[in-house]
């Protein structure tokens, strides 16, 4: 079998696996519009970029391309956070080139960021359907080319999945700016349920804030969302030392310090 549709063919049938996986889960639903603009007119001395969900699915919607981005917390810090990712995407556009519909997977790995005036990433494993064949032929040099050239553009929806974070922490911190849609519960049945059967598990809500849609099953998550005061989504998180500029020119440097009120894990550094 050729290279290529040794690839397309595990492509697919990964694809096919982690949008089965998907479907269980909450979901954050964005489309390019709207991660594009979300900041615009907002100063920030910092960000607090930390997932609001442990584990759950990142949409990214574009006009030919719906990206998902399925991840898990691996870990917390006090400015940072690992988490484990699996990534597809399915083809919606108009042209002939690709399947429609069909999930496609992109690539899994282990993601480490690291949060506050400036944002950093780094991919610590990093596996797709080009760089298992490669591998399953004993190509390793060309794996590792691959690899070098393609990781980086490869997990640019790790970007995006930061700046929803980033915004939805923001907004929490500001909730005058929060502009809130009613949406209609996901899959809310209308039957009346017999006294002698359990009771179904609790349909997700559907939150619509500044244009991000969150779907969830937990209540105290869309509770928080809703709330017009000003709530803290995810634990303390430290603000790095950064310059804060003044209109009148004055610049004030302002000292590391901590935001939050969970709690924290102290960093040990050690010099070698």
């Amino acid at each position: 079998m050729k290279t290529t549709k040794q690839i397309y063919l595990l492509m697919e049938k990964k694809g096919r696996e982690l949008a089965a996986l998907a479907e269980g889960l909450d979901k954050i639903i964005v489309t390019e519009e709207t991660l594009r603009n979300m900041f615009d007119g907002k100063e920030t001395d910092s960000v607090n970029a930390s997932p609001i969900l442990e584990k759950g699915v990142s949409v990214q919607a574009g006009d030919k391309i719906k990206d998902y981005l399925i991840f898990e917390v691996m870990d917390r810090e006090e400015d940072s956070f690992k988490i484990h990712c699996e990534s597809y995407q399915e083809y919606c556009g108009k042209e002939k080139t690709l399947p429609v519909a069909t999930p496609l997977w992109a690539y899994t790995a282990d993601i480490s960021v690291s949060f506050g005036e400036e944002i950093s990433i780094s991919a610590e494993s990093f596996d797709n359907a080009f760089v298992s064949v490669y591998r399953k032929q004993k190509l390793f040099e060309k794996a590792d080319q691959y690899m070098r050239e393609n990781v980086e553009p490869g997990t640019q929806n790790i970007i995006g999945f930061i700046r929803v974070m980033a915004f939805i922490n923001y907004l929490s911190e500001h909730p005058e700016l929060k502009e809130m849609e009613n949406k209609a519960d996901v899959g809310k049945s209308r039957k009346k349920i017999s006294a002698d059967k359990q009771p179904a598990r609790k349909s997700p809500r559907v939150i619509s804030l500044n244009g991000i849609r969150v779907i969830s099953s937990n209540e105290k998550l869309t509770r928080k969302l809703r709330s017009k005061t000003r709530q803290r989504l995810t634990e303390a998180w430290c603000v790095r030392g950064h310059c804060r500029h003044y209109k009148t020119g004055k610049t004030v440097y302002i000292k590391p310090y901590m935001k939050g009120s969970g709690k924290t894990i102290p960093k040990e550094y050690k010099l070698s």
